[in-house]
């Protein structure tokens, strides 16, 4: 938290670049320009854990508080307690919120539609918090919901200012009755707008497609080594696929020549019988989707 307060504008859109979690920490308080993801997360898994001498855990690929993705979203509210029959929060209380997977922000004040955050597996959000109109000077934290209130502010305010700043929250997952708290020192209004979301890797299904296949004739009594079609442009060959349909012909084996400069498939062939065999290969050929 006190990284979120200290951070500018330009430490918190350099965070907002990290492709990890303990990345975008790094480069909140100015210096994570200077380290990459990589060896950010090779010194937090370095780290004495405590007096114990224990070593913090190197992170789990997936993990729901680390390795997280950040994913910007369109600037939506979420709250603002202006438009809500509770008002304003009093002075040294807290209210919960919610910040994803709800049909819609009405209820608190904010948007009628559910700001793209429908069926999310988010951990941690990005909100834009505004502190309108306070009675006195003050503070308020934003922090996990059922969480203890941490001892750092969020946003500092004047009497009767408005005031904004930009925080990473991070929120229960799975999903819990609320996903984050604000508590105010001083009786004022609040607004949020998130702006995105950290989450796991999601695993991506392959696209794949089998290219055309190709006979060809082994004669009788024989064996033959066959490339099969190289994949298209942007697919990667996967594996081959082998097809023959006399009796009396059989596979020898088959495989993913890497040592040939397309990386081709290819299919061996025995023909114990007394005439020619027609047979055919092709290539299964994968990709991510949208590369």
């Amino acid at each position: 938290m006190p990284n979120f307060v200290n951070a500018d504008a330009g430490n918190f859109r350099n965070a907002l670049t990290r492709d990890t979690f303990e990345g975008a920490i790094a480069a909140l308080n100015g210096t994570g320009h200077r380290l990459s993801d990589d060896t950010v997360i090779a010194r937090l898994a370095s780290m004495d854990a405590g007096a114990s001498g224990s070593r913090v855990a190197v992170k789990t690929l997936g993990a729901l508080n680390n390795d997280l993705v950040y994913t910007p979203v369109q600037p939506c509210r979420i709250l603002d307690t202006r438009n809500t029959a509770a008002g304003a929060i009093a002075a040294n209380s807290t209210r919960d919120f919610i910040a994803i997977n709800a049909g819609n922000f009405t209820s608190q004040g904010g948007s009628a539609t559910n700001c793209g955050t429908q069926s999310l597996p988010a951990t941690a959000v990005a909100i834009n918090l505004t502190a309108v109109t306070p009675s006195i000077a003050g503070y308020a934290t934003a922090y996990p919901y059922g969480a203890a209130r941490p001892l750092a502010a969020s946003v500092n305010c004047a009497p009767g200012a408005i005031v904004n700043n930009a925080l990473i929250v991070q929120i229960p997952n799975p999903i819990n009755s609320a996903d984050f708290t604000v508590y105010t020192y001083a009786q004022a209004h609040y607004v949020a707008d998130i702006v995105g979301y950290f989450a796991p890797p999601q695993a991506t299904a392959l696209e794949c497609v089998l290219t055309a296949l190709t006979s060809t004739t082994i004669a009788a009594n024989s064996t033959l080594s066959v490339f099969n079609p190289a994949c298209p442009a942007g697919y990667a060959a996967t594996s081959p696929y082998c097809f023959a349909n006399a009796s009396g012909v059989y596979s020898k084996g088959s495989g993913k020549n890497s040592a040939a400069g397309t990386s081709n498939t290819f299919c061996s062939w025995q023909n114990t019988t007394a005439n020619p065999q027609q047979v055919a290969g092709g290539t299964n050929c994968c990709r991510v989707p949208g590369r």
